[in-house]
């Protein structure tokens, strides 16, 4: 939650005037309950965006996570949770079994988006192609690769920020 890069996304977010909401998972960092490694987690991302949606003046909510909150965004879109758009940066794919999940994912209407680094040492390029692929045609198009970063995408915040902003 406290990396530079959700902190650039956050305060470009409410410069350009959307409400926008940072959250640690449950068991991480000052928040209570218990860290499942992903089990439970997209019941987080589901609260955040119902509590989200409660607010008035509020009527579309996206969805966006960088890493595991990326991979989280996911599963709850796979949940049932229907956000406007979802922005995935950089979901650390090589760490999970994506293909069972690829079909629960499909079913959402939300459309998707991805951001990865060419050199993304947790999300290789051809792991995200090759998920999105089996996603849909549009995944697929909904890729976009930034040059010459890592999965810390470190010296491109203003980039990505943008890039969550145009998408949401």
């Amino acid at each position: 939650m406290d990396v530079g890069l959700l902190q650039v996304i956050e305060r470009r977010g409410v410069a350009a005037g959307f409400a926008v909401m940072r959250f640690n998972f449950a068991g991480v960092g000052a928040s209570t309950g218990l860290f499942t490694e992903g089990m439970d987690e997209p019941a987080d991302v589901g609260a955040a965006f119902e509590w989200m949606k409660s607010r008035d003046g509020i009527e579309e909510v996206s969805v966006a996570g960088w890493s595991f909150g990326a991979w989280m965004a996911l599963m709850a879109l796979a949940d049932g949770v229907p956000a406007e758009a979802c922005v995935a940066i950089a979901p650390p794919l090589m760490l999970y079994d994506w293909r069972p999940q690829v079909g629960r994912i499909a079913a959402s209407a939300t459309t998707r988006h991805y951001i990865v680094g060419s050199n993304d040492q947790f999300c290789p390029l051809d792991f995200l192609e090759a998920f999105a692929k089996a996603i849909s045609e549009e995944d697929e198009r909904n890729i976009m690769t930034l040059p010459s970063s890592d999965h810390f995408l470190n010296g491109r915040e203003d980039m990505v920020a943008e890039l969550v902003l145009e998408f949401a």
